[in-house]
């Protein structure tokens, strides 16, 4: 056979009849290729590994024999030498077993579970094939069936892993693999490979004293822990002690079989550090508190099944098993809500505040928690989170207080925590521990009749009023009278919430013997004037927002609700300055300054008000004393003129008091009541233009003109035109200011009729002309100012303002005698010979006038008289004439005009024109 002759050292191993017919039925196929590989396997076995291992063919049964030979052809060429290898050093008992397994695996499970053996340790080879020798013979191929679907990629560590349960726990450990649903059998491996690998061999071991009848479930329980919730889970089984590692299983599995996937589902997102704990908790829950606590768990929602988990973990571990027994008791319909309220406690408030549970009195532990409960769940968690910052010192009374709420008062009261900012909600028990402890449940019980939707800002009021303010403004409550309890904590509510802190600070340090008072006076405001009345005073600030309130009980009380009513209409963004206003004018001007609005006509109250917040807050405290004096005759005047300017004239001229010395603010006020109230609401107008630089300038002036000039000089702006009005107040100011009180004088015994053509005059020069020219009136002598201003009055309103332009460019210096010349001129030579003026040319106008100075003051009025009869048609040709004279010739032959008769001025000036002309 050519077989054999090949192949002569097969021949010298083959001895065994059934064996040499193996080998010759597959000789016979040596032709083909795997029969070539069986050949080479052979060969391979019995040189490499050794006669032993080849030995192991001995007992193979026939019907299997093929597949065997195939199987270890396969191992040999698709998966290497090295896993034939593992063959080495099977014990021959059970050899038949091991390759009987091989080809159950190749054929039955398929190559790829055979790969598994690739990456196998040669170590523990051996054992592998053991292992899994056991497990197909020992617990059935349906077993053996879980290797089908292992990942290649840990296939070796499955088998490794089985290997250290059979050989390290015992082959009970491996039994419980017997009634594994095929379904899940590859991952139950997945998982004890992990456990081993990733977590250790120790937690592995915790396998060991299962009870077999709950084997299954617990391998179960580990893969729906490691497949459905991840390995991070099952890592907190690395640090469970031994001595409890068997009650944490049986726990999982309870909790996984009895309570449901879901509940185990709380396990996904525990912190590996408290995984042990966890664990440890659940396990003394079920075995020491029952499994009907541990029911409770079946209805918490995954997302925050974590938190469930660490809550108990912490209650038991840190503030004990005791507390923890409080669970026990609790009906199983609101189970769940307890452990969902005690999550969100330590979670979202934090462990200090869970540690309020620790010493309530058993006695109410239920209650605690039903009212803990009903507060999450039925007002939210919101109102949940001001139990935050509650000092340990009072927590058990804060809970004691709760429960006495919900159970005493109601629910309804309880509600009014609803909305409660987290912020203060640690203050608002306080000060509910504090009434009902301090002051006594009947006060607590002021809260039942709050309407709900304010109940939350009673709380807060109340906390606000303890904490910022003080227990002894608390205390005022004490007394008010029962049938406006609810009105007082409705009204304190409103400052708060609707106006802010800052305005119920000002009962801060409120006279007791008076706080009385101040709650019903507010009280009185808010529900007879209304909220408005109450905004102002928002902006109070709280320095003086006792006086506030002290000044509002002075006017209710002193001077009567109706001036009270005063504060109904004024507009909420100013009404704190009204307030403020009003306590500045008690507190600094006194009780007789603000006396004089009893009598104010309602219609122009607001108006006052506001009118006297402008002035104080506008234009400063220094200007609203200028009150102080006024006669009490003549208040009611200087208000309803201070509005007046306000209000029709606007802030800007109101301005103009800023400045004003508060000596004369008084004359200040009374000249603009005068002119208000004798000359009118017109001339009051011309304030209203008036540059602020100035306007304290211009109140000084007619100050000036009405207390030292007189009545009938300021009547003389009754008829101006109010386009000009400004600029005539402006004139006035520049004169006195700038020149001096004596010019302002010469306005004295100006006629009324041309009064008003003076100033427009004065404004003319001023705006047109300059200052400068203005100026020339410094120097007037007072007899003579008069006759000044109308002549300037004549030369503008009859001859024109060309003429009066000729002013313009005369020297300050002689200024004082041009104006005296023209006056002599008009009143002593005629208003025709002033007429010769009209037509100059303005080129020469200043040196007509310097020449008719010189003539006057130099050569005499004599002189000048010559020009009386002048005719007007060469009146200009002798002004120019004698100006070419002065200026040319020289004064010297001017002067021999000084001896001529007047008889015959006239013609040698006409003769003399001629000739120049």
């Amino acid at each position: 056979m050519p077989c054999f002759v090949r192949h002569c050292t097969l021949l010298s191993i083959v001895k065994n009849q059934q064996c040499w017919k193996g080998c010759l039925g597959n000789c016979n196929a040596s032709k083909t290729s795997p029969g070539k590989k069986v050949l080479e396997t052979l060969v391979h076995i019995k040189h490499s590994l050794g006669k032993k291992v080849l030995g192991t063919l001995v007992n193979i049964k026939p019907s299997i024999g093929k597949k065997v030979l195939e199987t270890l052809v396969h191992i040999k060429h698709s998966l290497g030498k090295k896993v034939l290898g593992t063959l080495v050093n099977i014990k021959p008992s059970i050899g038949k077993k091991v390759l009987e397994t091989l080809v159950h695996i190749k054929h039955s499970l398929g190559k790829k579970v055979l790969g598994t053996l690739v990456n196998i340790k040669p170590s523990i080879g051996k054992k592998v094939l053991e292992t899994l020798v056991h497990i197909k013979h020992s617990l059935g191929k349906k077993v053996l069936g879980t290797l089908v679907n292992i990942k290649p990629s840990i296939g070796k560590k499955v088998l490794e892993t089985l290997v250290h349960i059979k050989h390290s726990l015992g082959k009970k450990v491996l039994g419980t693999l017997v009634n594994i649903k095929p379904s899940i059998g590859k991952k139950v491996l997945e998982t004890l490979v992990h456990i081993k690998h990733s977590l250790g061999k120790k937690v592995l071991g915790t396998l060991v004293n299962i009870k077999p009848s709950i084997g299954k479930k617990v391998l179960e329980t580990l893969v729906h822990i490691k497949h459905s919730l991840g390995k991070k889970v099952l890592r907190t089984l690395v640090n469970i002690k031994p001595s409890i590692g068997k009650k944490v299983l049986e726990t999982l599995v309870h909790i996984k079989h009895s309570l449901g996937k879901k509940v185990l589902g709380t396990l996904v997102n525990i912190k590996p550090s408290i995984g042990k704990k966890v664990l440890e908790t659940l396990v003394h829950i079920k075995h020491s508190l029952g499994k009907k606590v541990l029911g409770t768990l079946v209805n918490i929602k995954p997302s925050i099944g974590k938190k469930v988990l660490e809550i108990l973990v912490h209650i038991k571990h840190s503030l004990g098993k005791k507390v923890l027994g409080t669970l026990v008791n609790i009906k199983p319909s609101i189970g769940k809500k307890v452990l969902e309220t005690l999550v969100h406690i330590k979670h979202s408030l934090g462990k200090k505040v869970l540690g309020t549970l620790v010493n309530i009195k058993p006695s109410i532990g239920k209650k605690v928690l039903e009212t803990l409960v009903h507060i999450k769940h039925s007002l939210g968690k919101k109102v949940l989170g001001t139990l935050v910052n509650i000092k340990p010192s009072i927590g058990k009374k804060v809970l004691e207080t709760l429960v006495h709420i919900k159970h005493s008062l109601g629910k309804k009261v309880l509600g009014t925590l609803v909305n409660i900012k987290p912020s203060i909600g640690k203050k608002v028990l306080e000060t509910l521990v504090h009434i009902k402890h301090s002051l006594g449940k009947k006060v607590l019980g002021t809260l039942v009749n709050i309407k709900p939707s304010i109940g939350k800002k009673v709380l807060e009021i109340l906390v606000h009023i303890k904490h910022s303010l003080g227990k002894k403004v608390l205390g005022t409550l004490v007394n008010i009278k029962p049938s406006i309890v609810k009105k007082v904590l409705e009204t304190l509510v409103h400052i708060k919430h609707s106006l802010g802190k800052k305005v119920l600070g000002t009962l801060v340090n409120i006279k007791p013997s008076i706080g009385k008072k101040v709650l019903e006076t507010l009280v009185h405001i808010k529900h007879s004037l209304g909220k408005k009345v109450l905004g102002t005073l928002v902006n109070i600030k709280p320095s003086i927002g006792k006086k506030v309130l002290e000044i509002l009980v002075h006017i209710k009380h002193s001077l009567g609700k109706k001036v009270l009513g005063t504060l109904v209409n004024i507009k909420p963004s100013i009404g704190k300055k009204v307030l403020e206003t009003l306590v500045h004018i008690k507190h600094s001007l006194g009780k007789k300054v603000l006396g004089t609005l009893v009598n104010i006509k309602p219609s122009i109250g607001k108006k006052v008000l506001e009118t006297l917040v402008h002035i104080k807050h506008s234009l400063g405290k220094k200007v609203l004393g200028t009150l102080v004096n006024i006669k009490p005759s003549f208040r009611k005047k200087v208000l309803e003129t201070l509005v007046h300017i306000k209000h029709s004239l606007g802030k800007k001229v109101l301005g103009t008091l800023v400045n004003i010395r508060p000596s004369f603010g008084k004359k200040v006020l009374e000249t603009l009541v005068h002119i208000k109230h004798s000359l009118g609401k017109k001339v009051l107008g011309t304030l209203v233009n008036i540059k602020p630089s100035i306007g304290k300038k211009v109140l000084e002036t007619l100050v000036h003109i009405k207390h030292s000039l007189g009545k009938k000089v300021l009547g003389t702006l009754v008829n101006i035109k109010p386009s000009i009005g400004k600029k005539v107040l402006e004139t006035l100011v520049h004169i006195k200011h700038s020149l001096g009180k004596k010019v302002l004088g010469t306005l004295v015994n100006i006629k009324p009729s041309i009064g008003k053509k003076v100033l427009e005059t004065l404004v003319h020069i001023k705006h047109s002309l300059g200052k400068k020219v203005l100026g020339s009136l410094v120097n007037i002598k007072p007899s003579f100012g008069k006759k000044v201003l109308e002549t300037l009055v004549h030369i503008k309103h009859s001859l024109g303002k060309k003429v009066l332009g000729t002013l313009v460019n005369i020297k300050p210096s002689i200024g004082k005698k041009v104006l005296e010349t023209l006056v002599h001129i008009k009143h002593s030579l005629g208003k025709k010979v002033l007429g010769t003026l009209v037509n100059i040319k303005p080129s020469i106008g200043k040196k007509v006038l310097e020449t008719l100075v010189h003539i006057k003051h130099s050569l005499g009025k004599k002189v000048l008289g010559t020009l009386v009869n002048i005719k007007p048609s060469i009146g200009k040709k002798v002004l120019e004439t004698l100006v070419h004279i002065k200026h040319s010739l020289g004064k010297k032959v001017l002067g021999t005009l000084v001896n001529i008769k007047p008889i015959i001025g006239k013609n040698f000036f006409s003769d003399f024109s001629a000739y120049k002309t």
